[in-house]
């Protein structure tokens, strides 16, 4: 297995429910040369809001020998600290698209070689069984729109090749009330519905985030607001 350490090459932007990740994956024609097929390479584990964990796994000759002439491209999501703290199994619908951009050494532009969307929904990331979970395409992208190849599958051109992997994604608010409302800020400005939080009268569990802030809230009141909510109280 080979891990990537390389940094972001764009600038990464991250938005209460748009998030950004770009993975620089230098000279590419010798990782392609020193790799087989089934040996993936692993970016850094990144945290998108409002927090989930995740990696970006690509498999430089393919998943499988079915795939041997593709790049198959995989998104890794990982549990992160907050969810097994409050016992979070699914996460929110997520909308994410990747685009595989090139650059020839020989200039100074990248060209976008592939894009795909997926739609993840809220049981693609199920963690009950264990603290990572994955999904992708076996088939993303042809080697041969990013190495000039000869009938052996071999590269028969000295250029060096630089790729960036970018993970953008957007929550998907339309189904479900998304957490992203309760980490902004250990207080609220929902005058008719105020009561429900922070009030000992009515709160039965507790959100604690990174910054040291927390929420008390009504489990029945997220529960009748939010499917999120009420599946993840059900232990879905």
């Amino acid at each position: 297995m080979t891990t990537s350490n390389t940094r972001n090459s764009f600038s990464t932007p991250t938005y209460d429910d748009y998030f950004e990740y770009n993975w620089l994956i230098k000279d590419f024609q010798d990782i392609y040369k020193e790799t087989e097929t089934g040996h993936p390479m692993i970016s850094e584990r990144f945290t998108s809001p409002p927090f989930y964990d995740w990696r970006i796994e690509l498999y430089p000759h393919g998943y499988a020998y079915q795939s041997r002439r593709y790049i198959s491209l995989y998104i890794l999501g990982f549990q992160s600290d907050f969810e097994k703290q409050n016992q979070m199994k699914l996460r929110e619908n997520i909308i994410m698209k990747f685009d595989l951009f090139k650059k020839d050494h020989n200039n100074d532009n990248y060209n976008l070689i592939k894009t795909q969307e997926i739609e993840i929904d809220n049981s693609s990331f199920n963690f009950k069984k264990s603290d990572h979970d994955y999904m992708g395409n076996p088939s993303f992208c042809r080697i041969g729109d990013i190495l000039s190849l000869d009938h052996n599958n071999n590269n028969n051109n000295n250029n060096r090749i630089d790729l960036i992997v970018r993970a953008t994604y957007n929550i998907q608010k339309d189904n479900n009330q998304s957490l992203l409302d309760f980490n902004k800020s250990s207080s609220f400005s929902i005058p008719s519905q105020e009561e429900f939080f922070n009030n000992n009268n009515f709160c039965d569990v507790t959100f604690k985030f990174d910054c040291n802030a927390e929420i008390k809230a009504s489990r029945m009141f997220l529960a009748m607001k939010s499917k999120y909510f009420k599946r993840m109280f059900n232990g879905e």
